[in-house]
């Protein structure tokens, strides 16, 4: 975690079709299931030496085997370390 600034990321990801278990499936980006394809794009702002605000946003595809569906995911956290 930087103390203060920004940092940024992205990432491309794609699970095929009953390739992982259902329990350690991602939520986030598939709903909890496989099949599918996406994009996560992930921006943090460090406030202090211990505190972070992060704000996550996931663009994916289900059912990439079969029908498609777009599904769009977001989420804004604190994080705080101590």
């Amino acid at each position: 975690m930087k103390k203060k600034g920004w940092s940024v990321k992205y990432a491309n990801y794609k699970s095929e079709a009953d390739s992982t278990l259902g329990t350690y499936a991602d939520g986030d980006a598939f709903g909890g299931g496989t099949d599918g394809e996406g994009n996560v794009f992930i921006a943090a702002y460090g406030l202090g030496k211990n505190t972070q605000v992060k704000a996550t946003y996931w663009i994916s595809d289900t059912g990439i085997s079969g029908t498609k569906s777009e599904r769009k995911t977001g989420h804004l956290d604190f994080v705080f370390k101590y």
